[in-house]
């Protein structure tokens, strides 16, 4: 909402971006997400991905896949926000983007997404009331 969001003729908010301006960007993280996921995941491993990522070891190939996930993951949600708040319906591009469009069952693991997130903030919210 109050990110700004890089255009060809400068920079603007995404609060400002046309309805579907806002989509199709919502859209390319989303396709890249996917496109990651599957690299993380170990089902592909394209030679866009090698281009890329260069030269690396599977094992780095994969943490640096991870790392774009969490990387985009951070971008899209002040699009996703933006999109909710004008009714746009987005959930097709993020069920595609993640794989799934339920709860993700208790014994399946995306640690990765987890792992670099600071502990920091644990507890910082402990005095708020709902």
């Amino acid at each position: 909402m109050f990110k700004r969001h890089k255009t060809e003729d400068g920079e603007i908010l995404v609060a400002q971006m046309e309805d579907d301006h806002l989509v199709n960007t919502i859209r390319l993280h989303c396709r890249k997400i996917a496109q990651y996921r599957g690299v993380a995941e170990g089902n592909i491993a394209s030679d866009v991905f090698l281009r890329v990522l260069g030269n690396l070891d599977s094992s780095s190939f994969r943490r640096e896949a991870e790392n774009q996930i969490r990387m985009r993951h951070s971008l899209l949600v002040e699009y996703v926000a933006e999109a909710a708040l004008r009714g746009l319906d987005v959930s097709r591009h993020l069920q595609m983007a993640y794989g799934r469009s339920e709860a993700m069952p208790i014994h399946q693991s995306l640690s990765f997404l987890l792992q670099g997130d600071d502990d920091e903030d644990e507890g910082a919210y402990d005095d708020l009331e709902f």
